[in-house]
């Protein structure tokens, strides 16, 4: 039993009832188990069995998180999403390093085609420029964004032309 916010039982269930809703990383159910104040000492313990019985698993968390999110957004910003997440750099990389440069550039360009409406009828410096800020911002290396504005751009303007 604890002092203050709860028994183990109560800190256990609350922790289940949070990962039956959707997986959460060690210091973000961490985070809002204390938030609800509950015990520190209680959560350290609850989170460190749930641990242990591979329940909450960073490693588990960041490879899922890379393969859901990976069609859609380029390493450097999976990286940053999961380091806000409460995931180690050691982890991270391992979860980054199955994702291959050749997907990511095929990701890219297949992002860019659902969107190239918005760029018909642009002039070509504006669209490059908008499309570059639009695979940016999903963290694609500028490498494989410039390849897939090219190419994309260059398939709108032979659909155009």
């Amino acid at each position: 039993m604890t002092d203050r916010g709860g028994s183990s039982d109560a800190i256990r269930r609350a922790a289940l009832t949070l990962l039956q809703q959707r997986p959460y990383t060690v210091e973000r159910l961490t985070r809002l188990l204390l938030r609800r104040g509950l015990d520190p000492d209680g959560v350290q313990g609850v989170v460190r069995q749930l641990q242990g019985q591979g329940l909450l698993d960073d490693e588990a968390f960041a490879r899922d998180y890379v393969e859901l999110h990976g069609g859609q957004r380029g390493a450097r910003r999976l990286a940053t999403e999961l380091r806000s997440r409460g995931v180690a750099s050691d982890v991270i990389a391992r979860a980054l390093e199955g994702m291959d440069r050749s997907n990511e550039q095929e990701a890219a360009v297949a992002l860019l085609r659902q969107v190239r409406g918005r760029y018909r009828g642009l002039d070509r410096p504006v669209a490059q420029r908008r499309a570059v800020g639009f695979l940016a911002r999903r963290g694609y290396p500028s490498s494989v964004v410039h390849e897939a504005v090219r190419q994309v751009l260059g398939e709108l303007e032979r659909d155009d032309g």
